[in-house]
Order: C-alpha cells, then structure tokens, then sequence
C-alpha cells in the first residue's frame, strides 16, 4: 500500500535564515539578486519626513539588535505579524501628534522592519514604497499599500515555496531517492518535487499555495509494492523535521494505491507503465 503525508499551513523553516539559502534562491529562480526589506528600510526613511523619522528611527534600531538571526517564515505567517500590531501603531502615533497619514507610514516601517519579507527584486521593491509613501491622501495611501503587500506577499512567497522544494528534493535524496527534479506547477505558484531511484521507485512532493497564501504539501511513495511504504515515508518525514519545517497540521495515511493528488498522477502513470514494461520484460527472458 502506498502512503501519504499531506501537511497544512507552513509557518516556517526553524534555524535556517534566508541568508543561508541565499544561494539556493537564486539558483532555483534565476534571481540576479535577493535581499530582505529589512534592508532596504533606511533608505526608505531618508525620503520620509522628519515627523515620520522621529518616532520611528528608535524603534528601528531596537527592532535591528534583535534580529541577528531571523527565520526563513511563511508568507501567511509574516503577513499575521504584521496585522497585530499595526491598527496599535497607528494609534500610537496618531496620540503622538502625527496626522493620519503619517501615522500610518511609520506604523508600516516599523512593522516591516521587524520581519524579514524576502525580495528578488530590492529596486522593483524600494520604488512601492517610494509610490506608498508619497501619496497625499489616505485613501491613495491605502491603495498603494495594498498593491505593496500584494507584491511583497506573492515575491516572498515564490522565495519561499522554491526554499521548500531544496529541502523537501534534499530529504528525498536522504530516504533513498537521489535523482531529483524540481519544476514549477503550471499555473500556479506551487512547485513539483520528483525524486526517484535506480529502480524508478519514488517521491513525489507537492507543494502548494491557495488563495490565502497559506502553502500546503503533499509527500506521495510510488511505485514501491513490496509493503516497504511506511518506512520510506517514514524516514522522508524525520528528515523534513530535522531540517526545521513546521506546519500548522500534518498526517499520514495509506493511500491503498489510489493517487490523492492530480499533480501526483501523471508521475503515478509512469511508475505503473514502468513496472509493467520491467514486468514483460522479465517474462520474455523466462521464456
């Protein structure tokens, strides 16, 4: 029986800062360069006015002693962090003399400056925060945030998903599976892991993201028929702990050989003709 781990709501990978999959990043997305709007930030501040730079350069320089080592988070994680404690920071600085505005410029910098929202594309990010922070209105103020964190949001997660599938493609290899491939699924933001052995046994990761960016998984074994599943499964599963992934929710069961996902089928095909292929073969060699 083939089994199955599918995993919900990915919080974020533990001990592992976007530093130090810096390379992967770039390599997997064929990014030029990757940096944190964290770094970006004081940059931003010397285009704010001095009221904006006051109340928020403090709180700045507390927040950049802290994060000497920051996690590699989820964008549905980040984005969770950054409501809290936002409409308080408003209020906060509203009830500091600040206009409305304003207080809602320093309230973003500090939030973002305490979360580590990865960007493939620093200049593309740095000139949605120059628009944010100089429109007049609060209402135009408001729609370039939103279009701000639209992009923050779908460029961390893509850093994200791609930092998924190097660990996911590298706990394959760990469980016995060592020809990897990683691609894109069409249509979508969601990546395919297929990793494989000698014998065409495999696993079959899929990672994906809904509409909440929230990214979800599933682990399939295919093509192994000799009851050694579980233990296959089994192995991939302490891996992905031991590298630090956490998921809101995670649970494995057997499949009793039906495919669970349409991204797994087409792979679950090839397995199937595969075996009868090696099967016939067999056959014709006894006879």
């Amino acid at each position: 029986m083939s089994q199955v781990t599918e995993r919900k709501n990915a919080v974020g990978i533990q001990g592992l800062s976007w530093r130090e999959c810096q390379k992967d990043i770039i390599s997997l997305m064929s990014a030029e360069q990757v940096s944190t709007v964290q770094a970006i930030i004081p940059e931003i501040l010397k285009g704010c006015s001095p009221t904006v730079a006051s109340v928020v350069n403090p709180l700045i320089s507390k927040t950049e002693s802290k994060n000497d080592r920051v996690l590699l988070l989820s964008s549905d994680t980040l984005q969770k962090a950054f409501t809290k404690p936002f409409t308080a920071r408003v209020n906060q600085f509203t009830a500091l003399g600040l206009e409305r505005v304003e207080a809602k410029r320093a309230a973003v910098i500090c939030s973002l400056s305490e979360m580590n929202f990865v960007v493939t594309n620093p200049a593309r990010a740095k000139e949605r925060l120059y628009t944010a922070f100089s429109e007049k209105t609060g209402a135009d103020t408001d729609r370039a945030l939103k279009t701000l964190f639209h992009e923050l949001n779908s460029g961390h997660t893509k850093v994200f998903t791609t930092t998924l599938a190097s660990l996911f493609a590298k706990a394959s290899v760990v469980s016995g599976f060592p020809n990897v491939t990683i691609k894109p699924l069409p249509l979508s933001e969601g990546v395919l892991v297929i990793a494989k052995n000698q014998s065409g046994q495999g696993l079959v990761s899929e990672i994906s993201v809904n509409k909440m960016q929230k990214v979800n998984t599933t682990t399939e074994v295919v093509g192994i028929h000799d009851g050694s599943c579980e233990g296959v499964i089994n192995r991939f599963n302490a891996e992905i702990k031991r590298l630090g992934v956490k998921f809101i929710s995670e649970s494995t069961r057997s499949t009793r050989g039906t495919v669970q996902h349409s991204a797994n089928l087409a792979e679950k095909q090839k397995h199937v003709l595969e075996r009868i292929r090696k099967l016939n073969q067999q056959r014709r060699a006894q006879h």
